[in-house]
């Protein structure tokens, strides 16, 4: 007994498996591959091989044959039936387990949507199995066009434009730097003010000038789509500033037209409270944009800037949005109700924005995800499908929200009353945030395009995602 177990189908009791116990439908613990490989148990292993690469060979062989892509990815969308259909013999139940097997071992893949499930198999994990268990693999899982598929995927991240719609690291620590340039990040919406007052933005505006001068060979200024595609040709990451809070302007609507001349293309008009623009998404109460509010608005729109609500409350949302006379954009923010957090937007919000032309950018930030700090990249690119699903491909993208190296005093700061009531966010947030598993930094950013493609998203879609939909709605605010 290797800790094998045979599934009680009728009962769903499992009980350990003996040596002289029928074959069956088999779990086991992944972990106990390597010990296989020290005991006779491989036959067993075999079993559950052959009956998960017969489904699998029929798949492949008679579905994706007139369904897969010139790439030559190999995944399906098909429904129980479908299934059934290519093994009238199965009972459903059985199918059932097949699939779940399937999962266990990591070998597929599966998405829950309308049209039913999507399978999408893992040709290295397969393999390997195969290999462990000396099992000769089908010969669609050894042809060249499965040894391209990540070729292609990475062919298509280095094709696009990927723009991150909020990056709040630490712009001190020269780690930062490298991931962008390791993970060829094309552009970011990165911070450069949340607390802060019109001198201290000041100030943060003269410590990024010497940022682009010392940074010169990976970083550039980004004021425009041109200086966008301008770095991707030179192979840097172009940086566009932006705000997640108004308090830079205090009570002087002129400073506006001053930070625009400066760089400051993004501002997000509150953050988590009030200020005299309108109310966050953290207060008690709501009651919208205040006056000064409404002319922050009518200001952004005639200077070319982007309005952004992703802390924003519900009320104060709406009206920003139904009173833009260009399109605004969460740049970091998830559908409520995909995981019920304040911080999330509402479906109102959600339409409201996008059917103006917006693009709402998928957050990568644990607390904002259903497994929180657990955390994978599947789970945020369950995200971006569940915003896809609400609002359409050509309105949503990536915005990681990324705090790279932030060490803890910057949590406190953050998440404080009006940046000066400070209260300790241990017991909320670790020591060491990190992102999801599989994206943690930005040099890992291609892991995302890989998933969607695994998903089966077209190549097309893909840049959508990663930067296409953004690029658009910059055109179309910022001009030329």
């Amino acid at each position: 007994d290797v800790g094998l177990r045979r599934m009680n189908t009728t009962t769903k009791n499992s009980k350990l498996m003996t040596e002289n116990q029928r074959p069956d439908i088999y779990i086991y613990d992944p972990v106990l591959v390597s010990a296989l490989r020290a005991t006779d148990a491989t036959p067993w292993l075999a079993v559950n091989l052959a009956m998960l690469t017969h489904h699998l060979d029929h798949i492949i062989r008679y579905k994706l044959r007139d369904t897969r892509r010139v790439e030559g990815q190999k995944s399906v969308n098909m429904t129980f039936d479908d299934w059934a259909k290519y093994f009238p013999s199965s009972s459903r139940q059985s199918i059932r387990h097949i699939v779940r097997r399937g999962r266990e071992m990591g070998v597929i893949r599966t998405k829950r949507a309308q049209t039913g499930l999507w399978y999408a198999v893992d040709y290295a994990q397969l393999r390997t199995y195969c290999a462990l268990a000396h099992v000769t693999p089908p010969d669609w899982l050894m042809s060249p066009e499965s040894e391209e598929v990540q070729a292609v995927q990475s062919d298509i991240y280095a094709e696009s434009v990927v723009f991150d719609a909020l990056n709040v690291s630490n712009w001190d620590s020269q780690g930062v730097y490298d991931s962008l340039s390791a993970g060829r990040v094309t552009g970011i919406n990165a911070t450069i003010a949340i607390w802060e007052n019109y001198r201290e933005t000041m100030d943060n505006l003269a410590a990024w000038v010497h940022r682009f001068d010392t940074q010169s060979e990976t970083l550039a200024q980004a004021g425009s789509v041109s200086d966008i595609l301008h770095a991707k040709e030179e192979g840097k990451t172009a940086v566009v500033l932006g705000w997640q809070n108004a308090s830079p302007i205090e009570n002087d609507l002129n400073r506006l037209a001053l930070f625009h001349k400066l760089g400051v293309r993004i501002i997000q008009i509150t953050y988590n409270e009030r200020n005299l623009v309108g109310n966050g998404c953290y207060e008690r109460n709501d009651e919208g944009l205040s006056n000064f509010g409404q002319d922050v608005v009518r200001e952004m729109n005639r200077l070319g800037m982007l309005i952004d609500l992703s802390h924003v409350g519900d009320r104060t949302t709406l009206e920003a949005a139904e009173l833009s006379e260009q399109p605004v954009a969460c740049t970091h923010a998830n559908a409520r109700g995909y995981f019920d957090h304040p911080r999330n937007k509402t479906d109102d919000a959600l339409l409201l924005i996008t059917e103006r032309g917006g693009v709402i950018g998928a957050n990568a930030f644990p607390p904002f995800l259903r497994s929180g700090f657990d955390s994978t990249l599947a789970d945020y690119v369950d995200a971006i499908d569940d915003l896809v699903e609400r609002v359409g491909i050509d309105h949503v993208g990536i915005g990681t929200d990324y705090t790279q190296n932030q060490p803890k005093a910057f949590f406190d700061w953050i998440f404080s009353q009006q940046g000066t009531k400070l209260r300790d966010v241990s017991d909320v947030y670790p020591e060491n945030l990190l992102h999801p598993e599989g994206m943690e930094t930005p040099d890992s950013l291609s892991n995302v395009a890989s998933e969607l493609m695994d998903r089966g998203y077209t190549s097309q879609d893909v840049s959508k995602v990663l930067g296409g939909n953004w690029l658009r709605l910059f055109r179309q605010v910022w001009g030329n």
